[in-house]
C-alpha cells in the first residue's frame, strides 16, 4: 500500500503526513513544494495544475491517492477563478488514477457545498447547494469524483471538512485574528458574535482524513466535530485564556445578526472513527502557542 498526497504542505496536509508517517505509512507527496525529508517519505515534483497524464502512479506504483491540493489563499479562495482550475486539476487525477489501476480516492471537500441556510449539515438530507465559486468548483469535483470512480469500480470517499484551526493556519483566520486583538497585535474588529460554528482541531481533521484512506466505504462524510460552539463563547474562552477583558472586542460586536452552522458527523463515525480529544483544551493548547510565538517575535 502506497499512498499518494497531494496538499501535503498545507495547513491539513502537514498534519496529514505525521499521522499517516506515525502509522508507517509509505507516502508519496505530490505537489510543487518539498517536505521536510523523513524516513518513508518520498516526493515527486508535479504541478497539478498543468500536469495531464500523471505517469508517475503508475512510476511510483501507487495504489491509494489522498487529494488535499487547492487554492487556499486566505479572503481569496471564495471567488477566486483558480477554484475553475483547480476542479479540472481535481478530474484529471483522479482519472488518472482509477485509470492506473488506483484503488482508494479520498478527496478533502467542504463544508461550503452545502446550501449554509439549513444550518445543520447531514450528507444525505442537506442540499448540496453552494453560495460561493469556491463551493461550486468543490462539488463539481466531487459529482464528477464519483462518476469516474464509479464506472471503474474504485472506491471513493468525499471528506467535507468543517472549520479546522491549529498551529499553523493563517494568522488572518478567526482564532488567531480574536487572539491577536487581545494580545495587542491588531486592532478590535466587528464580529457577529451570534454565530454558532463547528470548529475541530486541524490533527483531528487530518485523522479523519487518515481514517477514510483506509475504509472501502464510498460517499460523502462530513469531518467535523457536530458540536455548536457561540462566537460569543469563544471570544470569552479566549479573552480568559489570555487574561483579558473580552469587552475589548464585544464592544465591537454585531448582537442582532445569527447565523448556524454545524456538521452531522455520525456517518463517519458509524464506520469506526473515534478521535478522542478537549475542544477546550485543544483550543487553550493553540492560544498558548499564538501568546508565545507573539512574546519571541516581540524579541527578535
Amino acid at each position: 500500500m502506497r499512498i499518494a498526497v497531494t496538499g501535503g504542505t498545507g495547513f491539513i496536509g502537514r498534519y496529514v503526513l505525521h499521522n499517516l508517517l506515525a502509522r508507517g505509512y509509505e507516502v508519496l507527496v505530490v505537489g510543487r513544494s518539498s517536505p521536510p525529508k523523513h524516513e518513508g517519505l518520498l516526493f515527486v515534483s508535479v504541478d497539478l495544475l498543468k500536469e495531464r497524464e500523471h505517469l508517475w502512479i503508475s512510476e511510483y506504483k501507487v495504489t491509494h491517492l489522498l487529494h488535499l491540493a487547492w487554492y487556499a489563499e486566505h479572503g481569496k479562495f471564495w471567488t477566486s477563478p483558480l477554484n475553475i482550475d483547480w476542479c479540472h486539476a481535481t478530474v484529471q487525477l483522479v482519472n488518472a488514477f482509477v485509470n492506473q489501476g488506483g484503488e482508494r480516492v479520498v478527496v478533502a471537500g467542504s463544508c461550503a457545498e452545502y446550501d449554509w441556510s439549513f444550518g445543520y449539515c447531514q450528507e444525505d438530507k442537506t442540499p448540496s447547494n453552494p453560495s460561493t465559486l469556491y463551493g461550486v468548483a468543490k462539488d463539481c469535483a466531487r459529482r464528477m469524483t464519483e462518476q469516474i470512480c464509479s464506472l471503474q469500480q474504485v472506491s471513493w470517499a468525499w471528506g467535507r471538512v468543517f472549520l479546522p484551526f491549529g498551529i499553523g493556519e493563517n494568522t488572518q483566520r478567526l482564532i488567531p485574528s480574536i487572539a491577536h486583538v487581545f494580545l495587542g497585535l491588531r486592532p478590535p474588529f466587528p464580529i457577529s458574535i451570534n454565530q454558532w460554528r463547528d470548529l475541530l482541531p486541524v490533527e483531528v481533521v487530518a485523522d479523519g482524513l487518515v481514517f477514510l484512506i483506509n475504509q472501502k466505504d464510498t460517499g460523502i462524510f462530513n469531518i467535523c466535530s457536530g458540536k455548536p460552539t457561540q462566537l460569543h463563547e469563544l471570544i470569552t474562552k479566549i479573552a480568559d485564556e489570555l487574561n483579558q477583558n473580552p469587552r475589548k472586542l464585544l464592544e465591537k460586536a454585531d448582537f442582532k445578526s445569527s447565523s448556524f452552522l454545524i456538521g452531522d458527523n455520525k456517518s463517519i463515525l458509524e464506520k469506526g472513527w473515534y478521535s478522542n480529544y478537549d475542544l477546550e483544551q485543544s483550543l487553550n493548547l493553540y492560544i498558548n502557542s499564538l501568546r508565545k510565538n507573539s512574546y519571541d517575535s516581540t524579541r527578535i
